[in-house]
């Protein structure tokens, strides 16, 4: 009997001792297993199921890109050449686009507001004619009048007429210049309107272009850019007031 107990001792201190020898493989959840195969298998959540039984995939989520800053090659002395705008805190034009030869109309711009004075006349009925379109930048919203009563008649110099932003705004001589992604001088220059503009070569990403810049305060006065030529005619600078691009109430 006592050599039966030692033998059942044996066999379980064997037993315990292989137990403590051999190697577990660790499963993808944690588990232990004595090889992968025997690894539980992966399970795949089902897709969700709406009360009329129609079958919802999640989306994977979109990793958004940073976007990368737009490169700019802007030489030295085109650089400070536009420093100079910085100075410049309203202007007024004469706006030309091509093919046409004659003013489009008269701008008065400053950071927020522009007034349009429109020198091409469109027809309207007397009852909806306006000659002054009001802009403002913030709320991009257009809002004519008409206002002068000595061409045009003008029935009624306060009624409003709501208008499209985007039918009467122009990119300012300021804005041609934020856009530039290349810039050199050529060292040549040309009398424009009595201003000196000095002659840029730029780019607007990878598309080539020539402007005239003013000389003094470092603005775009004629712009040759994709088959299109665009003038800044009669250029002040500092000169816009208040009342000049707000409508004044008639009474």
């Amino acid at each position: 009997m006592r050599k039966q107990i030692f033998s059942v001792i044996g066999i379980l201190l064997l037993a315990v001792m292989l137990t403590g020898c051999m190697r577990y493989y660790v499963c993808p959840d944690g588990s232990r297993a004595v090889n992968p195969s025997s690894c539980a298998p992966k399970t795949v959540p089902a897709p969700a199921e709406t009360p009329d039984n129609t079958v919802i995939y999640e989306p994977k989520p979109v990793e958004e890109k940073p976007e990368l800053p737009i490169e700019k090659d802007i030489s030295p002395d085109a650089q400070a050449l536009f420093d100079k705008s910085t100075k410049v805190t309203s202007v007024q034009f004469n706006y030309v686009k091509s093919p046409d030869a004659l003013p489009q109309s008269t701008f008065y711009i400053t950071k927020d507001r522009i007034k349009v004075v429109l020198t091409s006349k469109t027809q309207f009925p007397p009852e909806t004619f306006f000659d002054v379109v009001y802009l403002n930048r913030v709320t991009e919203t257009a809002t004519g009048y008409c206002e002068n009563v000595i061409t045009s008649g003008c029935p009624d110099r306060n009624k409003p007429y709501a208008l499209e932003f985007k039918d009467y705004v122009v990119e300012t001589p300021l804005e041609w210049i934020g856009k530039l992604t290349k810039a050199e001088l050529t060292g040549k220059s040309k009398l424009i309107d009595g201003r000196t503009g000095k002659e840029v070569n730029f780019e607007i990403n990878g598309n080539e272009g020539i402007m005239f810049v003013d000389s003094y305060f470092g603005l775009p006065l004629m712009i040759s850019y994709q088959g299109d030529n665009y003038e800044f005619r009669d250029l002040a600078i500092n000169e816009v007031k208040f009342t000049d691009i707000e409508h004044q109430t008639v009474i």
